[in-house]
């Protein structure tokens, strides 16, 4: 019963990630153009009619798990919160 259970969440999250790639691409390419924080790819996402609710749901659920597309971690200053894809490591603190 296990394996079928995990077979269809494998399959749901799978569904999801398709359905998301749209999204993923275009906040990939803010990261890749140099924009970090949470707040300012929020806004670069809207320029491209993406809602602040769907990117903040969308950087949170792909920042960790299976379909993991980039890092994040809370900056120093006001605690802002940064991301930046798997390919690019994240800064060291300071």
């Amino acid at each position: 019963m296990t394996d079928i259970a995990e077979q269809i969440r494998a399959e749901l999250a799978q569904a999801k990630y398709e359905k998301d790639m749209p999204e993923i691409e275009t906040l990939m390419e803010a990261m890749r153009s140099g924009i970090s924080k949470q707040s300012e790819l929020v806004e670069y996402a809207k320029g491209h009619r993406i809602s602040s609710r769907t990117s903040t749901r969308i950087l949170k659920s792909y920042s960790t798990g299976d379909f993991r597309q980039w890092t994040s971690h809370r900056g120093f200053q006001n605690n802002v919160i940064e991301y930046f894809p798997v390919e690019i490591p994240c800064p060291p603190k300071s």
